[in-house]
């Protein structure tokens, strides 16, 4: 089986402070053999870990948090947990409700190397290939090393258009995965999805329906 360690793409401001202590109260308040990790940007740049949740922990780098710099930080993430034991990442965000033991089931199949998949979009502004959405990206740790060697921090572009190029120089091309169920569609499946993304205009109601939600997949 392979060793995921998910990455969370984190704000430390409302609405998604709130976002992410639902995440922390729901899909990530068990271990199921997959680790943690929410990383932000601020003045402080610190690597907390509570004894209580030793899956979890929590990076905050002295860098921006800004929309168009956002590569830059999850740079600093990578590094951050480069000598962690893990073979794949799953790079994720706020919005995101993660079924740990889904996810693993559907990553076993998945390449060990060149691995870059997710939700696909088409780069339209450059060679027309594919990139994978920011919500959820599926990347073996060969595809992290490129990136922690080649995004440069200080450019300012979309975080997955941006990786999807730097991948796309190396020959190494998106595979396309569209299971990510956007809440509240196709309820008769949320037990069986590993990625469900909780973003409509009231991002507090999204962390109080992603609680509910919780509670209604363990009722099932």
């Amino acid at each position: 089986m392979p060793k995921i360690l998910v990455l969370v793409l984190s704000y430390t401001v409302e609405p998604y402070r709130s976002l992410l202590m639902a995440q922390r109260e729901t899909w990530d308040s068990e271990d199921a053999d997959v680790k943690t990790a929410y990383y932000h940007g601020g003045d402080i740049e610190f690597n907390y870990s509570d004894a209580r949740w030793p899956w979890r922990q929590r990076l905050a780098f002295a860098c921006s948090d800004e929309y168009y710099v956002m590569a830059g930080k999850f740079k600093h993430a990578i590094n951050a947990v480069w000598n962690d034991d893990w073979d794949m990442i799953f790079r994720t965000n706020s919005s995101s409700y993660v079924n740990k033991k889904r996810l693993v089931e559907f990553a076993r199949d998945l390449p060990k190397e060149k691995l870059y998949a997710g939700w696909t979009m088409t780069d339209s502004n450059d060679d027309g290939g594919l990139c994978v959405s920011g919500a959820g990206i599926f990347m073996s740790r060969d595809c992290a090393d490129i990136l922690r060697s080649e995004i440069d921090g200080e450019k300012e572009i979309e975080e997955d258009v941006y990786i999807g190029r730097i991948l796309r120089s190396h020959g190494i091309t998106a595979i396309d995965d569209q299971s990510r169920i956007d809440y509240p569609t196709h309820p008769q499946t949320w037990h069986l999805a590993y990625h469900v993304r909780f973003k409509t205009e009231d991002r507090l109601r999204d962390a109080e329906n992603m609680r509910r939600f919780h509670k209604q997949i363990h009722n099932l």
